[in-house]
């Protein structure tokens, strides 16, 4: 009778084992979902900011129906971005294929707003932007010409991240290898003074 109670004890210690040994998966299991899950609330929350910084081709008509072409710059975020560079194609009268790269537009800073920065013909290729709420004349989205548009903005966030948004609209991290310090634009100006 000693031999069966033995066995029976050592069954219901093994079943016991196998139970503490699934629940114990169940649970890593449970802590792996969740930290998955934590992770990308984080990305989230990382990304909601700099999500909110965007840049698209603009035409602004004039009193006398001129055209002035130019982009726009948004910040929907509640922090600036700095060390903002925007590389765009512009339209080409009379040429092929119509559009051609507009020189860089750099920015030190973007304050939260939008903003019109319209394409001239100087050192710079750009005037220095006005809020889009004083910007005379309607401001429209050039949105069928896919030849035209905006092929990279780059910006850093408060925290020191690095962003682009390349053609495809896509908003990536840069990686710490990556990053520069001070962007593209740094603290120089075009003509060389500091």
């Amino acid at each position: 009778m000693g031999d069966v109670t033995n066995w029976i004890g050592l069954v219901v210690n093994g079943g016991a084992l196998a139970a503490a040994g699934a629940a114990g998966f169940a649970a890593w299991r449970t802590l792996k979902v969740e930290q998955a899950r934590d992770r990308r609330t984080e990305d989230d929350r990382r990304r909601e900011e700099p999500g909110k910084v965007n840049a698209w081709q603009a035409v602004r008509l004039d009193a006398k129906k001129h055209k002035h072409y130019g982009l726009v710059m948004a910040n929907r975020g509640e922090n600036p971005v700095r060390h903002v560079s925007v590389a765009s194609r512009e339209w080409v009268k009379d040429a092929y294929p119509k559009s051609q790269s507009s020189p860089v537009l750099h920015l030190a800073t973007l304050p939260p707003g939008t903003y019109f920065f319209e394409r001239l013909e100087n050192v710079f290729g750009w005037d220095l932007g006005q809020s889009l709420d004083a910007v005379y004349g309607a401001v429209s989205p050039v949105m069928k010409a896919d030849r035209l548009g905006i092929d990279e903005l780059t910006f850093t966030d408060t925290t020191g991240q690095q962003w682009i948004r390349g053609r495809d609209g896509l908003l990536r991290e840069v990686p710490e290898s990556g990053q520069t310090d001070g962007g593209q634009f740094g603290d120089q100006r075009p003509d060389g003074a500091h």
